[in-house]
C-alpha cells in the first residue's frame, strides 16, 4: 500500500495519504480516518473517491482503545515532561471526538453531529485555565480528575450503541 507522503509536510505540519492507503485504514475502522466518510457534501476528496465502509461495531471499540491508550500516554508526557498543557489537552479531546463519533456510527451508521463534544472540550480549557500557576503535577492530577468520568461516559456510550 502507498505510504503518507511526507511532501509539503515541512511546511504545514502533516503528512498526506493517498486515497487507497486511507481506504485502507477506513476498512480496518482506524479511529481517526474513518470521519473521512462523513466529509460536507460537495467536498473534493469525496468527489474524486467512493469509499467503502463495512460497519463492525467490535472493530471500533478495539481501534478506539488502542487510539485512546497512545494519546492518554502523549497527553500525560505533554502535561508532565514538558509543560504543554494545551498540547495535552487536545490529545485528550481527540481521544474524545473519536468516541463520539464511533458512537454516532455505531448507532446511525454515520456521523451525525460533528460539535457533539464542544463542551467537553471548553469544560477542559477551563481547567488548564485555572491550574496554570499550579506545580504540573497537581495540575494533572486536577486536570485527570475532569476528563476521566467523561471519557468513562463517552466509553459507556460506545458500549451501549
Amino acid at each position: 500500500l502507498p505510504r503518507p507522503s511526507a511532501e509539503n509536510s515541512d511546511k504545514a505540519g502533516i503528512g498526506v495519504y493517498g486515497a487507497d492507503y486511507l481506504q485502507w485504514m477506513i476498512g480496518r475502522h482506524v479511529p481517526w480516518a474513518m470521519p473521512v466518510l462523513w466529509h460536507p457534501r460537495g467536498s473534493v476528496l469525496l468527489e474524486k473517491h467512493k469509499f467503502g465502509f463495512d460497519l463492525e461495531v467490535p472493530r471500533i471499540r478495539r481501534g478506539l482503545k488502542i487510539n485512546a491508550e497512545v494519546n492518554f500516554k502523549q497527553a500525560k508526557s505533554s502535561f508532565l515532561l514538558r509543560n504543554e498543557r494545551r498540547r495535552g489537552l487536545k490529545r485528550i479531546y481527540h481521544v474524545f471526538q473519536m468516541l463520539e463519533w464511533s458512537t454516532q456510527i455505531a448507532k446511525h451508521g454515520k456521523r451525525v453531529w460533528r460539535a457533539a463534544c464542544n463542551d467537553y472540550y471548553w469544560d477542559m480549557v477551563r481547567v488548564v485555565e485555572e491550574t496554570s500557576s499550579m506545580d504540573v503535577k497537581d495540575a494533572w492530577e486536577r486536570f485527570s480528575d475532569v476528563w476521566k468520568p467523561i471519557y468513562q461516559k463517552l466509553e459507556n456510550n460506545l458500549e451501549d450503541a
